[in-house]
């Protein structure tokens, strides 16, 4: 025995499926996720001071150190790097969090900064999910 359902004729359920449908693929969703992206990775670099994979950043050799001021810390001097992440959608499917800035010198060469750790993935998920529920 079966029962097949035809959600279409569900008017409630149909016009559900069709607006979580139109938020999925969407720009609006990838610029949601970009933005909280963008977030992320700004915390990253003004707060936790790790890589995306939760590894602690490599402090400062201890003469560069002593040239730094107490507003410094590791990529932070100015905060222009900070400052410049942008995260933006690319389509329906795909966003990107980017810095147009060089940032460098042998001190900051292995401070990955750019990448989603697990947390962050998990964050973006329950985003997505809540945006899907708003549309219901």
């Amino acid at each position: 025995m079966r029962l097949v359902i035809d959600t279409t004729q569900l008017k409630g359920l149909a016009r559900h499926i069709e607006k979580a449908e139109k938020l999925i693929g969407s720009v609006e969703l990838m610029d949601e996720l970009a933005g909280l992206a963008e977030a992320q990775t700004k915390r990253r670099i003004a707060d936790e001071k790790t890589d995306p994979r939760g590894f602690p950043w490599k402090p400062w050799d201890p003469a560069y150190a002593k040239t730094r001021k107490a507003h410094h810390s590791l990529l932070i001097d100015s905060g222009n790097l900070r400052d410049d992440i942008t995260g933006q959608a690319v389509d329906g499917r795909s966003f990107e969090v980017f810095t147009v800035r060089v940032y460098g010198g042998a001190q900051n060469a292995k401070r990955e900064f750019l990448g989603l750790s697990q947390a962050n993935a998990r964050e973006l998920e329950t985003l997505t999910l809540d945006m899907i529920r708003g549309e219901l």
